[in-house]
């Protein structure tokens, strides 16, 4: 049998269980074991905290320093098998992670990265100590996807600025799929509405901290008065890519976002520089909006081109005209509060998925216009209405779907939706208008080569379909 280990007898006894482990004698392990052997108290506590140097020759202290040089020996050397067992059967036997040192690394970058050996080193080490930003961006320089899974599941974004980080850094790497990876991760483990009370209590404690907080937040906020006392933002003027807005300014309670407050588009901005709107649309990522809101006005969040996430507190009844036209948001969950959507309250988005409440009653005129990676749609029971241009240009869309009680879709509502595969169209439909392009008859579906929609025996939408050749099934037949 190889000896993988040379034990330092001169400093004291032997701990025999602890030499088997590193033999990789299981046979030794099997009879020691069944005589009821453990690690000392001395080799656990040198194995899990620092041993650093000593002139005192103690057991536990000269094993340790045993255990690390073998296990290094064993990486350099390629003995990956080696290395694993051993690794995993001191980490089994000592009942807790074991001390990380930066020579864990012992200058064998790409054996370290070795699925199996990274793996076993963050199951087997005490995390805390491991340069976790360090790896992640190894992770992303390199494509590594699987040490990014293995350290997602070490709980190594489980800090909030640390996940954001990774996503902003990947962003600037053009890591696309890491980004997507990472954002997905957020939706599915986020808690957003603790992230964004934690943002808001750490704003407070600083703005608290000065004697003058309210004159620094005005320096920050623009507001008006409503008629109710409370409080309206009409403009942010900070400097932050990260935004969270304050639930109240002095005594006074925030409820509403004025007209382009957030607005990039400096023209649509009164008394605010050009180079404010030009940070609005080019660096503003985030917006954290307290609970107290229930109002969002009209271009509120216009052209900030590169805002891919704020929050809709319940409470806000009404998306006004345009106000998160040209956002970089992909993922939109409204809440029930939420009743109508104006005109063009969504449109030259990027959203990929917009979660629609039940309690939507309205889609405005070319709500989603434009909406250019939207996929698939379900609208709620109580709306009645299509209106013009809903979804006008939705190119990637392929499937919508129309609740009973929906009595008109107006012209041009799915005008140039090349992908549109499937459609349901309810008996309740009453009427569809048509259209002229270049002073012909257009039908609703002219643009969709690919639509078989699905109809009622006898239904108003049947007749449609069959009176402009709209190819069609009937549902019961699906």
């Amino acid at each position: 049998m190889t000896k993988h280990y040379s034990l330092q007898t001169e400093y004291g006894a032997a701990d025999e269980l602890f030499k088997a482990i590193m033999d990789a004698d299981d046979g030794a392990y099997s009879r020691l074991k069944k005589s009821g052997a453990v690690l000392s108290d001395e080799v656990k506590h040198a194995l899990t905290h620092s041993t650093g140097t000593r002139t005192k020759p103690e057991e536990g202290h000269y094993i340790a320093i045993d255990f690390e040089g073998t296990i290094q020996r064993a990486l350099m050397d390629g003995r990956l098998d080696y290395f694993v067992s051993t690794l995993r059967a001191m980490r089994r036997e000592v009942g807790e992670p074991l001390y990380f040192t930066n020579s864990a690394y012992w200058g064998c970058t790409d054996i370290f990265y070795d699925r199996a050996v990274f793996e076993c080193i963050l199951d087997c080490f005490d995390n805390r100590k491991i340069n976790k930003k360090q790896n992640m961006i190894y992770a992303i320089d390199n494509d590594r996807f699987d040490l990014l899974e293995i350290a997602t599941a070490h709980d190594w974004l489980k800090m909030p600025r640390k996940r954001d980080e990774m996503i902003a850094y990947a962003e600037s790497k053009g890591k696309t799929e890491f980004v997507a990876y990472l954002l997905d991760f957020k939706n599915r483990t986020a808690d957003l509405a603790a992230e964004r009370e934690r943002a808001e209590k750490r704003m407070l404690r600083k703005l608290n901290a000065d004697p003058n907080s309210v004159t620094e937040l005005k320096k920050i906020w623009r507001t008006k008065k409503l008629e109710d006392g409370r409080l309206e933002i009409t403009s942010y003027k900070g400097d932050q890519t990260e935004v969270a807005v304050p639930e109240k300014i002095g005594k006074d309670t925030v409820t509403s976002i004025g007209s382009a407050a957030f607005s990039g588009a400096w023209y649509l901005s009164k008394r605010i520089a050009k180079e404010v709107c030009e940070f609005r649309e080019k660096s503003i990522t985030k917006i954290t909006l307290p609970e107290t809101i229930t109002t969002i006005g009209e271009y509120a969040f216009y052209y900030c081109r590169s805002l891919k996430e704020v929050n809709i507190p319940n409470g806000v009844k009404v998306i006004e005209n345009s106000a998160f036209r040209q956002t970089a948001i992909d993922v939109l969950e409204l809440p029930g509060s939420v009743e109508r959507l104006a005109d063009y309250s969504l449109s030259v988005g990027n959203f990929k998925e917009v979660k629609l409440p039940q309690s939507l009653a309205e889609i405005g005129k070319s709500a989603f216009q434009m909406c250019e990676y939207l996929e698939k749609i379900e609208i709620p029971a109580r709306v009645k209405e299509i209106l013009q241009g809903a979804f006008w240009r939705c190119v990637k869309l392929k499937e919508v779907a129309l609740p009973e009680g929906i009595e008109t879709i107006k012209a041009r509502a799915f005008w140039e939706c090349p992908e549109l595969e499937t459609i349901n169209l309810p008996a309740s439909i009453k009427k569809i208008e048509n259209f002229k392009r270049d002073g012909k008859p257009q039908h609703i579906f002219a643009d969709s080569p690919k639509l078989t929609a699905a109809v009622e025996r006898g239904s108003y939408a049947e007749k449609y379909c069959a009176k402009n050749n709209i190819a069609y099934k009937y549902k019961e037949d699906k």
